[in-house]
């Protein structure tokens, strides 16, 4: 009886994997430590069980009491990761554009190229910072729903996408025109650095959505 109240509550519970995981154990041990209890006061084991899945509540009810929680958390733990993305990629790239792999091109259409990559970067990362913080610590001081933090790192990641989608192009744009050495090196470092950015954004992007549209 307790195993099929928490496989149902994982399934109604939103979010990863490893956060319903987490939800579920921790209810499981307190429906064994409310089993104890009654068993210890003379009911049958099947009696302690329907006692305790009692007193818990629906598994349904339960499940949207811990939405909030459960959605927050990937939200924070999405915004981590992802803005942990962000100075790494940055570095490996002007390291790559002072060794003039860049130069294959015109200078205005460089500096209109990164002053596009600058504007998505100066509206993405606050918004980013923001989700991240208030779905964290901070959350007690930052009021937030969970889809409005969402919705905010869903315009993060999808410019963090759009900038490693531009900086990839670039990349298959200059191969074979940049000298090898280290500006092949960093180029590869850095358009590695860019692909698993963009990998992480693309996975992440329908849930976010997800969130976005039904949290609250």
């Amino acid at each position: 009886m307790i195993e099929e109240y928490l496989a149902q509550l994982g399934t109604e519970l939103p979010g990863s994997a490893r956060a319903r995981n987490a939800v579920v154990g921790e209810i499981r041990d307190g429906l064994l430590d409310a089993v104890d209890y009654y068993l210890a006061r003379g009911y049958t084991p099947e009696a302690a069980a329907a006692a305790a899945v009692a007193e818990i509540g629906s598994p349904t009810v339960l499940a949207a009491e811990f939405a909030p929680i459960v959605t927050a958390a990937h939200v924070h733990r999405f915004g981590v990761r992802f803005l942990t993305f962000g100075p790494i990629v940055g570095v490996l790239w002007l390291t790559s554009a002072a060794l003039d792999s860049f130069m294959v091109f015109t200078r205005p259409t460089t500096i209109a190229f990164l002053f596009a990559v600058a504007m998505i970067v100066a509206i993405a990362t606050p918004c980013g910072v923001f989700a991240t913080a208030a779905t964290g610590r901070a959350s007690r001081w930052l009021t937030i729903r969970a889809s409005s933090a969402a919705t905010a790192l869903l315009v993060t990641a999808t410019g963090g996408a759009a900038v490693d989608i531009a900086v990839l192009a670039f990349v298959l744009t200059v191969v074979g025109t940049v000298p090898v050495g280290l500006a092949w090196v960093a180029g590869a470092a850095a358009a590695t650095a860019s692909l698993s950015r963009l990998t992480f954004a693309l996975k992440g992007i329908p849930q976010l959505a997800t969130i976005a549209l039904h949290a609250t």
